[in-house]
């Protein structure tokens, strides 16, 4: 077919990957350069560690250009118009483009961004989507415009969210889709087939970065939503309560199908029990109270300075033992 699409693409952490490999691997592709943040301190010993998109473009001898901030570094501009990209391609890139950066490249910039689109605008979408409860998502191959998350929309597709995955298990599916999904589009849009479709500003949701704080449950929430949290939270920071007045991270938990097939707890499960209180320990983990009157089962908790355990291996090194609650700050006297 004999086309040829000039590519400079931006992108950082490990989600980021899979589109540049499939750039990198589409014969009708010329990757010119690649843009991504700087090597930052990583791992216990605190080494300077280069993002994965680096190692990738690296790997393929291509020209890398880091900067911590495009809108300070006038020589970043300056870089990419070297390279001469027909179009950009964003994917996780952890910065806002200025508009003297997007509107560069004569079909534009993309972005593959992680949501149903305008579902969940901003950093964390897919942790958003976990939280909220959501049973699906998908990947949305946006044209960057002025404004968070809110240009015209090229294309989609649909992924469904399992009960029990956590964010560390969807991202991977959602990177790979979208590589996919961009791969099918790019020419596409280059060839002028695709009419792209506005956003419906006052159906969008945000999703804003997420800070370590957010880690905290409250037992006062349904037991779905509790859930819900901890797996949106898991691998970063992670579902955090206290447990004897320390910090106890959480997980992995599992929702107890026959309390959620619409059967309402009986009174053998304890239905004094107050949110956050332990009302078993079984093999499985450690069943808790929410505010539903419903129990959340624990499978992986971490003690302050320990590895991560099987809640019932926790339950035994520390004799845990029905009616404590988790949550209270304060160690009860």
């Amino acid at each position: 077919m004999g086309l040829s699409i000039r590519v400079v693409f931006l992108g950082t952490p490990e989600f980021a990957v899979p589109t540049l490999r499939e750039l990198l691997a589409d014969p009708q592709v010329e990757v010119t350069g690649v843009v991504t943040q700087p090597d930052r301190p990583a791992g216990r010993g605190r080494k300077l560690t280069p993002p994965p998109v680096k190692v990738l473009a690296l790997e393929h001898d291509l020209p890398v250009y880091q900067t911590r901030s495009l809108r300070k570094d006038p020589q970043a501009l300056a870089w990419i118009r070297e390279h001469r990209p027909d179009v950009m391609v964003v994917a996780a890139f952890g910065q806002i483009l200025p508009p003297e950066y997007f509107r560069l490249p004569r079909h534009g910039t993309l972005n593959v961004h992680a949501s149903l689109l305008p579902k969940y605008r901003g950093a964390s979408p897919i942790a958003k989507a976990i939280m909220e409860g959501e049973k699906e998502t998908g990947i949305t191959i946006m044209r960057i415009a002025a404004g968070l998350d809110s240009g015209d929309m090229l294309t989609r597709c649909r992924v469904p969210i399992p009960q029990n995955i956590t964010r560390g298990e969807l991202e991977p599916i959602l990177a790979e889709e979208g590589a996919r999904l961009l791969i099918e589009t790019l020419p596409k849009w280059i060839g002028g087939e695709i009419d792209p479709q506005p956003q419906d500003d006052d159906q969008a949701t945000l999703a804003p970065m997420m800070k370590k704080a957010d880690g905290v449950v409250d037992w006062n929430e349904s037991a779905r939503r509790v859930h819900d949290h901890i797996r949106a939270l898991n691998p970063w920071p992670g579902g955090q309560t206290f447990f004897r007045g320390q910090l106890l991270k959480l997980w992995g938990s599992r929702l107890d199908a026959h309390d959620f097939e619409g059967v309402p707890p009986q009174g053998s499960r304890g239905e004094r029990a107050r949110p956050g209180q332990i009302t078993a320990v079984t093999s499985g983990g450690l069943s808790v109270r929410c505010g539903d009157g419903r129990d959340l089962l624990l499978t992986v908790v971490q003690p302050p300075n320990r590895k991560r355990l099987a809640a019932y291996d926790f339950a035994n090194g520390f004799a845990v033992h029905p009616g404590e609650v988790l949550g209270e700050e304060e160690q009860a006297s």
